[in-house]
């Protein structure tokens, strides 16, 4: 069953390092014989939401689709975040009932993860919501970096995308389709007879529905025409569009997304659960539109089984050949999220994601019995890897990529250059041997390390609870399921342990000091509850680094270079750390938490923070003054300085929405300086 052609009776596939080299009829020569069975491409689920997974079976079947979506919100308001066991075992039961790419709806990534470690391809839709949502381009900015820290693999593409036509501004819908670029773009649209009424009216249950949430916006009008004219409107009728469900389309609706290419996601077993109704499958394929099928979630549905999905289009359209309706279950589905060149059909040169159905002695028709019905039990898949199986990393490197991201390593780079430096200018003030400087240079790296991953890790544990409520952050490994709570208590101890250890290495001075470290950047992550001056704690808690590298090289405890470097690193972490909570103003404030920003405002907030960092390339200056680090060294300082203009000019009390950007550079400063003050010592 090659879908991008007719079926081959008795035909064979070639198969070589992962890719379909043959296929075509059995010429001779040696074959293994599978038996009485169909091949065919794995098949494309084109809208599922496996987050939802574990509310399976917990919300009953309705008549009313807006009174269905309200209790699905209900019930998740009872967790804190998506339970991963069943999102696990959701994967599995794909996998097991033949599907190989999956369009999958998530408003936290908790399936990235699940996803990653599994076998499965998919496009990750991380959807918004917001009718009234006051700044649109800042909120597509703040989960477009959800999605820029996300590890980059080539089978899981995750792209953004709205909710609903009722529960999206028109603003925010268009600032989602700017900042995709081309990518697929789905959206629930068409659904329910409740929706055409908010569009052509603005009244009815999705309107009662958002105001008893409180988001309603009285100036919004309604466009008076059908969904699809409304987006249309808004230009974002395309080839990149899924417009999922479309129970409620007119013979006008599905012309108009034929003519620009678009695709219908059909979810017929949810549409029925929810109260949507039944989706005119037969006008879909007449209008001559792409059509793509789904399973939608496991909290409208019994299974993730593809093939009952398509059992039930077939008994919607019995008019509509079965070699169309498969190829909606690989081929188009394939297309529309852009996995085409790779899955969707047996083609030459394609993914070699082969399945291998048992079929029954007498069956004549393979194409119509493989959309009557397909148990799991009847499926096998065939020897051939998975999309971009040479690169996939194996379980155990997944999960070091894990930790790596629980403790943002890459994030070593603010404070680690400021301890070196410290080092590097007592080393310069107390010369040490070759040997010795680079004995304690490794342990000042190894402690530097330990200290950042164990202040993060506490940060990360016992900040879980607000992680989860918080949509710039609900993605973080507790929150979303990608790391238990052992396991992070685990890496902290580990990670304390490593600490103290090379403290050890470095010295008594170092080992009796390194609690009192440790009780200080524990301290940071508790300090929100307790005090406005948050920022500053983690000032404090940064600004040990250099005078813990100073030490660490032998440096006298009473030498004033120190103390300027802590002070330049204390107040540059505590400025840009001011800029970061700034994002966080309103969460913070509604979840009782405290910070500078809390405490005084925006407009406030950021003079604080640009006169902190004002102090801090002061202090760095004033170091030349205290050393002889000469011209070299003040060039450096300079462009730290033109560095940190330049990220507080990114921000402003109007605009936020570059605080990530502004935050990045960061990483610079610290390098920038270390090298500066390196070249000065040993350049002259």
């Amino acid at each position: 069953m090659p879908i991008a052609q007719r079926p081959i009776a008795g035909g064979v596939v070639g198969v070589d390092r992962g890719r379909v080299t043959v296929v075509g009829a059995y010429h001779g020569g040696a074959v293994e014989d599978l038996g009485n069975v169909a091949v065919l491409p794995g098949l494309v689920n084109a809208h599922t939401h496996l987050e939802l997974s574990w509310t399976r079976g917990q919300i009953p079947q309705s008549n009313s689709m807006p009174k269905w979506a309200s209790q699905l919100m209900s019930l998740r308001r009872t967790v804190s975040h998506e339970p991963p066991e069943p999102i696990v075992d959701a994967v599995r039961e794909a996998r097991l009932s033949g599907t190989c790419l999956v369009g999958d709806v998530t408003n936290t990534f908790a399936t990235f993860d699940p996803l990653l470690d599994s076998e499965l391809s998919a496009v990750l839709f991380r959807e918004l919501l917001g009718f009234c949502a006051p700044d649109p381009e800042g909120l597509v900015a703040q989960v477009s970096g959800q999605i820029s820290d996300l590890t980059p693999v080539e089978w899981l593409r995750p792209c953004l995308v709205p909710h609903a036509p009722y529960s999206v501004s028109p603003a925010l819908l268009q600032a989602i389709a700017r900042a995709n670029c081309g990518r697929p773009y789905s959206i629930h649209l068409g659904e329910s007879a409740q929706e055409i009424e908010f569009l052509r009216d603005g009244t009815g249950e999705w309107r009662a529905l958002l105001e008893s949430f409180g988001v309603w916006n009285p100036s919004w009008t309604p466009p008076g025409c059908g969904p699809v004219e409304y987006l249309e409107r808004l230009g974002l009728v395309d080839r990149n569009l899924l417009a999922v469900h479309g129970v409620r389309f007119e013979d006008g609706d599905l012309s108009r997304l034929a003519a620009a290419g678009a695709t219908v996601v059909a979810c017929p077993r949810s549409n029925r659960w929810t109260g949507a109704g039944e989706p005119p499958i037969g006008r879909f394929y007449a209008s001559g539109v792409r059509v793509a099928i789904g399973t939608d979630s496991l909290a409208s549905v019994q299974d993730l089984n593809l093939f009952a999905e398509l059992a039930e289009i077939r008994r919607l359209a019995p008019g509509v050949p079965a070699r169309s309706i498969l190829e909606s279950a690989t081929l188009a589905g394939a297309t529309a999220l852009r996995f085409h060149s790779d899955l969707g059909s047996i083609e030459r040169g394609k993914q070699a994601q082969l399945l291998a159905v048992r079929l029954p002695t007498g069956v004549t028709d393979v194409e119509e019995y493989l959309v009557s019905g397909v148990r799991p039990e009847d499926i096998d898949w065939l020897e051939g890897e998975p999309i971009a199986a040479v690169d996939r990393k194996p379980f155990t490197v997944n999960r070091l990529l894990t930790y790596l991201s629980f403790v943002r390593f890459s994030h070593s780079v603010f404070a680690l250059p400021f301890a070196l430096t410290g080092a590097l200018l007592a080393v310069h003030k107390t010369p040490l041997s070759e040997r010795d400087a680079i004995w304690r240079l490794v342990w000042i790296v190894v402690a530097m390390v330990a200290a950042r991953s164990t202040a993060m890790g506490f940060n990360r544990l016992v900040d879980a609870k607000w992680d989860a409520k918080n949509p710039r952050t609900a993605m973080r490994e507790i929150p979303s399921g990608a790391m238990s709570r052992g396991e992070a208590i685990a890496f902290i101890i580990g990670s304390s342990v490593v600490f103290v250890f090379a403290a050890y290495e470095l010295g008594r001075t170092c080992f009796l000091l390194s609690p009192v470290a440790l009780v200080i950047v524990f301290w940071y992550s508790l300090a929100k509850r307790f005090t406005s001056y948050t920022q500053l704690f983690l000032a404090l808690a940064m600004a040990v680094a250099p005078a813990g590298g100073w030490l660490a090289a032998g440096g006298p405890i009473g030498a004033v270079e120190p103390w300027l470097l802590g002070a330049a690193i204390g107040t540059w972490v505590g400025g840009f750390d001011i800029l970061y909570a700034c994002q966080d103003l309103e969460f913070d404030r509604a979840a009782g938490l405290k910070s500078i920003p809390v405490r005084f405002g925006v407009r406030h907030s950021l003079l604080m923070s640009r006169m902190m960092h004002v102090i801090a390339v002061a202090c760095l200056a004033a170091l030349a003054l205290v050393t002889d680090l000469g011209p070299l060294y003040l060039a450096g300082v300079a462009l730290v300085a033109v560095l940190l203009v330049y990220e507080q000019s990114l921000v402003s009390e109007d605009d936020l929405s570059q605080v990530k950007r502004a935050f990045d550079l960061n990483g610079y400063v610290g390098i920038l300086y270390f090298a500066a003050t390196a070249v000065s010592i040993y350049v002259r």
